[in-house]
């Protein structure tokens, strides 16, 4: 490797140059994490895969792909709203945050009842023109506090 000597803006480099792995690892990561922020949807692997085809990437290791996939989970993760500890803040924070994706309403949010629930208009167009529906819950995945 060689050596890099840069010196402007009153700072002066002397280190060693970035290898092209590090480089390449550093690309792949910074192009996946701001598609992974447009796309909260969009499975980590499936993005990571994407940008491997559409960039040449023979020096990425398999340990890179993995550090990659945790830090587009942090990235993720630092967008979304805390954990509620009580029914109290969750109906609070839903009457706070407007839903942002396309044909998603919050369509309830009753704290003496404690419901809250999300529709949109299509759903409602579909269940008023039906005779009879037929439900199933999984109360598991609930916060305790609405059991």
């Amino acid at each position: 490797m060689r050596v890099q000597r840069f010196s402007g803006g009153g700072v002066r480099h002397n280190h060693d140059a970035d290898s092209e792995a590090c480089l390449n690892r550093q690309i792949l990561n910074n192009s996946v994490k701001a598609k992974a922020m447009e796309d909260l949807c969009e499975r980590p692997r499936k993005l990571i895969h994407r940008e491997l085809r559409s960039q040449y990437l023979d020096t990425v290791t398999y340990k890179d792909i993995r550090s990659i996939s945790r830090n587009m989970h942090k990235a993720r993760s630092s967008q979304l709203l805390p954990l509620q500890t009580d029914m109290v803040e969750t109906h609070e924070a839903l009457s706070a945050v407007q839903c942002q994706q396309v044909g998603q309403n919050l369509l309830l949010n009753d704290l003496k009842k404690t419901i809250v629930m999300f529709s949109c208009r299509n759903n409602l167009q579909f269940f008023s023109s039906i005779d009879g529906v037929f439900v199933d819950g999984m109360f598991k995945l609930a916060p305790k506090f609405f059991h």
